[in-house]
C-alpha cells in the first residue's frame, strides 16, 4: 500500500462496519498539483483496532498525520498498520488486508 503524500494529512472521520470487518480511515491531503482531495485506508478482516486520544504532546483541534508505519506482517495472514498523529497519540490496526482508495471532487457544471 502506497503512503505517500500523508505527512500532515488531516483524519477527518474513522468508520468501523462489524458485519463487513472494514474499518476505513478517511483523510485529507495537504493540496498540492496532482495531489487527491481524500483519501480513504481500508482494513479488510480487522482483528485489532486502537484510537487512543491521549494528546500526549498537547491537545490539537485537527489530527494532523505524523508518521505511517507499515502494514507489516505479525502473523501468518494478519499484518499491522500504524499512524502516528502530531498529538502523539497512535492509531493500530491489525488486518489481514489493506487498501488505499484516493478520490477527487466532482466538477461542479456551470
Amino acid at each position: 500500500m502506497n503512503l505517500d503524500g500523508l505527512h500532515d494529512a488531516i483524519l477527518t472521520s474513522i468508520s468501523l462496519e462489524v458485519d463487513a470487518t472494514t474499518i476505513t480511515l478517511n483523510l485529507k491531503p495537504i493540496q498540492f498539483e496532482g495531489a487527491p482531495d481524500h483519501v480513504s485506508l481500508v482494513a479488510h478482516g480487522w482483528k485489532r483496532f486502537s484510537c487512543p486520544k491521549e494528546e500526549p504532546r498537547g491537545h490539537s483541534a485537527v489530527w494532523h498525520v505524523n508518521q505511517t508505519r507499515g502494514p507489516f506482517e505479525v502473523k501468518s495472514g494478519l499484518l499491522h498498520f500504524e499512524l502516528q498523529m502530531q498529538s502523539g497519540d497512535v492509531i493500530e490496526i491489525h488486518a489481514s488486508l489493506f487498501e488505499r482508495h484516493d478520490g477527487r471532487a466532482a466538477a461542479i457544471a456551470g
